[in-house]
């Protein structure tokens, strides 16, 4: 996202760096104020169709992940939803509580304390899978299909850096992941386990790249 959003950064995503792999995927999750009167995605989807440019949805500002997410959906779909960005994923989060905004995306870890307490619905999860976390909540392709969205962890090294020891590296990441407390205690905090190794992830940032500048593009975002 950030190399497409700022004209200036002091590093290139391809070439600055050796990728070692990727680590965990974040899970991300439609959510909705309990009033909203849909359930899914693709009730998302009508409802907004239906009222054109009077169903908002919150973020934690310009060019957060929460409105990328969103902003994936809406030309995905062409639902025709309005942002409205907020200081802080927190914020967000309250107002669509609240009532104030209907709908957002968020990182699964930051609502799900508020979804087992009733104050926010599951449209859908925007992985891939169900989450074992929601195990009752459908994804958002099942009703909406194609979509997927999700942000990630990785660990790179410096450009240059010996291939024994991104090898090594990458051996290290395999077998700590291996350990059941650790997978748990991720699964726990909204991590998907994911491909593992220096190939899948240099494939995941190049394709990554090119999605993010079209979709940024596309929607004429600008950071705050």
């Amino acid at each position: 996202m950030l190399p497409n959003l700022y004209k200036k950064i002091d590093y290139d995503p391809i070439q600055s760096f050796a990728p070692i792999s990727e680590v965990a995927a974040i899970t991300f999750v439609m959510v909705a104020n309990p009033t909203f009167p849909g359930n899914t995605a693709a009730d998302l989807v009508r409802i907004a169709k239906e009222k054109p440019g009077r169903i908002d949805y919150a973020s934690g500002g310009n060019g957060s992940p929460q409105h990328i997410g969103m902003e994936i959906f809406r030309q995905y779909t062409g639902a025709p939803i309005v942002h409205i960005p907020y200081r802080g994923a927190a914020a967000a989060v309250t107002d669509v509580m609240a009532g104030q905004v209907p709908v957002m995306i968020s990182a699964l870890s930051v609502v799900l304390p508020h979804i087992r307490a009733g104050k926010l619905k599951v449209l859908g999860v925007a992985s891939k899978t169900r989450s074992p976390l929601l195990p009752n909540a459908p994804t958002i392709s099942e009703s909406v299909k194609g979509y997927e969205f999700s942000t990630w962890s990785a660990l790179l090294a410096p450009k240059g850096t010996s291939p024994a020891i991104i090898e090594k590296l990458n051996e290290s990441l395999a077998t700590a992941l291996r350990d059941p407390k650790l997978r748990e205690q991720l699964i726990q905090q909204g991590f998907e386990f994911v491909p593992l190794g220096p190939d899948h992830l240099k494939e995941m940032i190049a394709q990554g790249l090119v999605k993010m500048k079209k979709v940024i593009k596309d929607g004429g975002i600008q950071p705050d």
